[in-house]
């Protein structure tokens, strides 16, 4: 890792007062994740002693968290975790973890069941029509509140779970009756579902005596990706900072469907602590050209903290693309493209991302037989490769990295945005689109260098008003 200098804003923030509570937001690049590190080792100082916790959205970002601890002099007492490690080692403390945990495959299955056993009860509620994806997305999303009750899921307002299916107030009963059948099962079994461990988190502090432990609270917790945790979350790791909660994060780059406010989520964040970082120290000029023609983001624009993102002043070369008339021309194309970086860019740091799990192997495969170092990697492996390795994972799993080269695959339209048009659930087109070219912008802008963007004909609509002269055709 290079040495990491900070600038005066950056400095600025690592430094705000440790008693109070502090949210940064930033664009891609200019360097939140750098600060939440320097600031948690600031706080693990001599003269701010005390315990100091941060939470990480995935590991692989935990794990780069962990490197820039040490460059910052961050000592072996702060810990590091993601949320889901935190909740079952929290859990687990208390003598409450889960047997096992239930995976979406399980709980779709689950699900049907339960709504079979429904339909004599409920006759011809149009909510019964409705796909198995939007009944697993209403579970997933009641959890990710964190409601508890049938009261204040009636009075809930469904943020987040689209327009395309209308969920009346007289639906709510069915809704919640399922819900309960479902956590039922689950309780029944002692098992937690995957999207629940903030309700596991809950149910743990419940069984044993209504109080958050002091032996297991934090002085200091740092929260990164912030604009991607369920409310439940939030709501499961406040209470365990004595004193402060640092959160950072950047709405233009939210890729899941969460939407909550601070104070719903029992963090008080005041006009003074809500700092902004600007300008991008990461990636050049042509890379956020096109990047910021794709990412829209209409449905924020109006959020007080999102930030718009900037042009940076350093320059590279232009946004390169592989067009082909067919998916595996295009693979094949890709291989050539990355053993070309490879041999031009000894030690520079290549990342090669999928849309999907299933064409992880292959493209790795695909690789390694034309004599590349590549590894099919995600999680702490994927914080943590050999120089001279490239990185094959899915765009999800690139969520607060960065590489020097990152080509992105499978931009063809049927796939990106057309595949997920496919998936019946409650959510339009419109807004799956703000989504996914979130979750593009995203991926392109973990690139300090250069990126290249690969697919067949015709190729992703979301680049279709980028400038011709914007684009390098390969």
């Amino acid at each position: 890792m290079e040495a990491v200098e900070l600038t005066e804003d950056q400095r600025q923030l690592v430094e705000y007062r440790v008693d109070k509570n502090l949210l940064i937001r930033g664009e891609p690049g200019s360097g939140k994740t750098t600060v939440l590190a320097a600031r948690a080792a600031h706080m693990d100082s001599a003269m701010f002693s005390g315990s100091v916790l941060v939470i990480a959205y995935n590991r692989a970002l935990a794990g780069y968290i962990r490197r820039l601890l040490g460059e910052f002099g961050g000592s072996a007492k702060i810990d590091v975790d993601t949320f889901h490690g935190w909740a079952m080692t929290f859990a687990d403390c208390l003598g409450y973890g889960p047997a096992r945990i239930v995976q979406r495959t399980e709980r779709d299955a689950k699900l049907e069941e339960i709504l079979r056993q429904m339909g004599p009860k409920w006759g011809q509620n149009h909510l019964l029509g409705e796909p198995t994806q939007f009944w697993s997305q209403e579970v997933e999303w009641i959890m990710g509140q964190g409601i508890s009750s049938l009261d204040k899921y009636m009075n809930a307002v469904r943020t987040g779970r689209g327009t395309a299916v209308q969920v009346r107030g007289e639906d709510r009963q069915l809704v919640w009756d399922v819900f309960t059948a479902y956590r039922d099962w689950l309780a029944h079994d002692n098992a937690c579902d995957i999207h629940d461990f903030g309700g596991m988190v809950r149910r743990a502090v419940l069984k044993a005596d209504r109080k958050y432990p002091a032996d297991l609270a934090y002085d200091h917790i740092l929260i990164d990706e912030v604009q991607d945790f369920d409310l439940s979350w939030l709501l499961a790791l406040a209470p365990m900072a004595r004193v402060s909660v640092t959160l950072a994060g950047d709405l233009g780059q939210r890729i899941y469907r969460r939407s909550f406010t601070w104070r719903a989520a029992g963090i008080d964040i005041s006009a003074a602590s809500s700092r902004q970082l600007r300008g991008s120290h990461r990636t050049t000029r042509e890379i956020m050209q096109v990047a910021m023609v794709i990412s829209t983001n209409t449905d924020l624009k109006g959020d007080e903290d999102f930030v718009a993102p900037s042009l940076p002043d350093r320059v590279g070369p232009r946004v390169s693309r592989i067009k082909r008339s067919g998916d595996r021309i295009a693979e094949k194309a890709v291989v050539s493209r990355v053993t070309e970086l490879a041999r031009r860019y000894r030690g520079d740091s290549i990342c090669l991302a999928v849309p999907f799990n299933a064409r992880l192997r292959r493209l790795t495969d695909e690789l390694i037989s034309a004599g590349v170092r590549a590894v099919n990697a995600s999680g702490d492996a994927l914080a943590h490769l050999a120089e001279g390795t490239v990185a094959v994972t899915t765009y999800h799993q690139l969520k607060g990295l960065e590489f020097d080269h990152v080509i992105l695959t499978g931009l063809d339209d049927h796939t990106m945005p057309g595949f997920y048009f496919r998936i019946e659930d409650s959510e339009s087109e419109s807004e799956k689109e703000q989504f996914l070219r979130r979750l593009v912008y995203m991926a392109m802008t973990r690139a300090r260098k250069s990126v290249t963007l690969v697919g067949s004909t015709p190729f992703c609509r979301f680049f279709n008003d980028v400038p011709p002269d914007y684009i390098e055709e390969i």
